[in-house]
């Protein structure tokens, strides 16, 4: 029988070092698969990065109250430490980071290519798009990916939940418009790349 994220979190913190390394095991993946889509083009930074959200979660695990799925909360920690590594770029680059910036795409055709790529290729294609979301729509888009709510989100991203059900939709909008904008062709210089 598996062991709730409380008991784990009791059992280290009352210093079975195991407990710790069953919860990092559990949820590894999705810390590591939200680093990666939010700092995508970055992917030299994102080990050095997990690790330190790894470190923090240990170091504040004392203070964690379990009023948020742990998921969340460890979430949260590499959310803020993904920002605190986009601040630092902007003030050695002195590039400001404008993470609201929706961009312009063109109109879609009102075909639907993707229907025509197997599930591969559209992993592959969606994966791209995702990328290429502004900061907070990627955030929220991969979060939902991992079943957190809304409500949740709203509590990681410090924002309403009004204004994180707006990005979902924003998201969803914009991934629907660059895949229905690829066309065929494009698709086939996506496959070659």
């Amino acid at each position: 029988m598996e062991r709730s994220d409380r008991d784990l979190i009791k059992g280290y913190l009352s210093g079975n070092a195991v407990d710790f390394e069953l919860l990092y095991e559990k949820y590894k993946r999705q810390v590591y698969s939200f680093l990666l889509n939010m700092l995508s083009g970055q992917e030299s930074s994102i080990d050095d990065i997990f690790q330190q959200v790894w470190i923090k979660a240990v170091n504040k695990l004392g203070s964690y109250h379990h009023q948020d799925r742990f998921l969340s909360w460890v979430i949260k920690i590499a959310r803020n430490s993904a920002l605190d590594h986009f601040r630092k770029q902007q003030r050695q680059s002195g590039v400001e980071l404008d993470c609201d910036e929706v961009p312009e795409l063109s109109d879609p055709t009102g075909s639907e290519p993707w229907r025509e790529l197997d599930r591969a290729e559209l992993s592959v294609l969606l994966g791209k798009a995702v990328r290429r979301l502004p900061l907070e729509q990627r955030e929220v888009f991969m979060l939902r990916q991992e079943d957190i709510s809304f409500k949740e989100i709203a509590n990681i991203q410090k924002c309403s939940i009004n204004t994180a059900l707006a990005r979902m939709q924003y998201a969803v909008r914009n991934l629907r418009k660059t895949l229905s904008g690829t066309e065929v062709g494009g698709i086939e210089n996506e496959r070659q790349m």
